[in-house]
């Protein structure tokens, strides 16, 4: 199949696309940094090099793929959060429909059915219902839970107190998800036939009192 990836070589997109070369597909990534394009080819894809608000370029990078599987990088810097997803899954959604793409994988965020009430999540609700009013589109929305390597944001106060600290008691429960976990499940939707639109859950439960795995 002809697969385009939009996440460059990031947590998600190295493992997605190194396993989808290897099952003998057809994979292009997308990546804003020209610097990637050597490491892209080395792992056996394709490199567009561009940036995912230009509309035309993505619309030509789509035309005649089996699945386009896309994420939004995260931006926690802009003004309004909600603009900014809505933005790029619009852009998104109109290269698709120029390009005639018919299958998506889409990295949804789990949280994403609330439409308010769940901080920054709450704008991924948005991300999905661009793509579900889409005429002649079968979308998989990926809803994975937080990512277990965004504690690494925690390794100045562990340096500094000796403790991993946060807002909420030891015993509330915590959904986490590792991101080769989700290239794996993502390989799995990209691969599989596409039926119907669906939603797909990878979380993990664990208490912040528990022990973690290393990563």
């Amino acid at each position: 199949m002809k697969i385009i990836i939009i996440g460059s070589l990031g947590n998600i997109g190295r493992s997605l696309t190194g396993r989808l070369v290897k099952a003998g597909h057809n994979v292009t990534v997308i990546s804003s940094n020209e610097n990637k394009k050597e490491a892209i080819q080395k792992i056996g894809a394709n490199a567009a090099i561009g940036s995912i608000m230009d509309e035309a370029f993505l619309a030509a990078t789509f035309k005649g793929a089996d699945v386009v599987y896309t994420m939004i990088p995260d931006n926690l810097q802009v003004s309004n959060y909600t603009d900014y997803i809505t933005q790029i899954a619009q852009t998104y959604a109109n290269a698709l429909a120029a390009a005639g793409v018919s299958q998506l994988v889409n990295l949804s965020s789990n949280g994403a059915h609330l439409k308010e009430g769940a901080g920054p999540i709450s704008s991924m609700f948005y991300d999905e219902a661009i793509f579900n009013n889409m005429d002649g589109l079968v979308v998989k929305h990926l809803r994975p839970a937080s990512f277990y390597i965004n504690y690494y944001n925690s390794i100045p106060l562990i340096r500094n107190t000796g403790m991993m600290g946060s807002n909420y008691p030891g015993t509330t429960k915590l959904l986490l998800t590792h991101p080769l976990d989700i290239a794996d499940a993502a390989f799995e939707e990209i691969t599989a036939p596409f039926p119907v639109t669906k939603f797909v859950s990878l979380p993990a439960t664990k208490k912040p009192e528990q022990k973690l795995p290393a990563f």
